[in-house]
């Protein structure tokens, strides 16, 4: 019988030592897991609470908005007082991927990548070193510093210079453009022209010169056949302002538009000076609308309209008047399809 008690004390001893050492590992245990949950629900927060306005537009295979908010929150030292509004759009095209950053304060910047998570991550550095411009960005895994040679820190911190393809994407860059257009208000009937451009843009303004070679047309007095044949042709120096620049730009233009307008009689009983031509001069104002097919090559969509200060004297036949052959209207409606190259 005492054996039997020795046993058994042996045993629940046994027992209560391997629960005390369970009970001491879940206790370990608990605060670890608490501990994670609490850092990544802080991670979460400090996402949530990013001082960042972010208009983000990317291709499906991208990161999310959400994803490039967290890894701005991961690089961050410490926060601005100013919330960051910037838009930043990605697209794809000749097998790379470029990333268009545009704060709130007018400026540009520009990435390409061959990868749209290598030009994300490049995004996500920049924001991050516009939020707080002491945060480092990750060192590049294909080069390493000397030891011997560290690199020299400015007394000054500022945000990282933009890229080289970035600034001068920034310059004015020039333009060449042709198209076809129409007019109606100014020949006897809707005009057809051919236009040509040629100009110097940039991300918030235009300036250029256009010039239209309009289809000749006849026109003549009522219930006859007799009148007067029609050319015209204008050159027209501008300006444009983009206010609201984006990857879709929309300009507002105006300026002068000069040219000559000539008039040729025909038909039975005329003069032999049946020749006339008026110095043209008119007012334009118009909106033009570019999608970038690529980097350099853009289609043109524009609408407006003339008014005609000089040239709109009546077209008549041997110094008879009225009935005029044609005179042209108070205001002219215009419209224009095109493709520029920008380089």
């Amino acid at each position: 019988m005492p054996e039997r008690n020795d046993e058994s004390r042996a045993s629940a001893g046994s027992k209560r030592g391997a629960d005390h050492r369970a009970w001491r590992r879940s206790c370990g245990l608990a605060p670890l897991a608490s501990a994670l949950v609490a850092i990544a629900l802080a991670g979460q927060a400090r996402a949530d609470e990013l001082p960042l306005t972010l208009q983000y537009l990317a291709p499906p295979e991208c990161p999310s908005e959400s994803d490039v908010r967290a890894a701005v929150a991961r690089l961050i030292t410490k926060q601005r007082a100013n919330p960051l509004a910037v838009q930043v759009t990605i697209s794809a095209a000749d097998r790379q991927y470029t990333a268009h950053i545009r704060p709130s304060d007018g400026t540009e910047r520009m990435l390409t990548a061959p990868s749209c998570g290598a030009v994300a991550e490049a995004v996500e550095v920049v924001l991050a070193l516009a939020i707080s411009p002491t945060a480092l960005p990750p060192a590049e895994p294909t080069q390493e510093t000397p030891p011997s040679a560290p690199p020299a820190r400015s007394a000054h911190p500022s945000t990282a210079p933009a890229p080289r393809s970035a600034t001068a994407r920034a310059l004015p860059r020039f333009e060449l453009g042709a198209g076809a257009a129409a007019d109606t208000g100014t020949l006897p009937r809707v005009a057809a022209g051919l236009s040509g451009r040629l100009g110097l843009t940039a991300r918030t303004w235009s300036a250029l010169v256009d010039g239209w070679y309009w289809l000749p047309q006849d026109g003549y007095l009522s219930g006859t056949t007799t009148g007067g044949h029609f050319s015209w042709w204008t050159v027209r120096p501008a300006g444009c302002a983009a206010p609201l620049p984006s990857a879709l730009n929309l300009e507002l233009c105006a300026g002068p538009e000069l040219g000559r307008l000539n008039g040729h009689g025909i038909g039975a009983g005329l003069k032999s000076t049946s020749d006339a031509a008026t110095f043209w001069l008119a007012a334009d104002a118009w909106l033009e609308f570019f999608v970038p097919f690529t980097q350099h090559w853009r289609a043109r969509l524009a609408a407006g309209a003339a008014i005609p200060l000089l040239g709109r004297h009546p077209f008549v036949l041997n110094g008879i008047s009225p009935p005029p052959v044609h005179r042209p209207d108070p205001a002219a409606g215009r419209g224009e399809v095109g493709v520029d190259f920008v380089f």
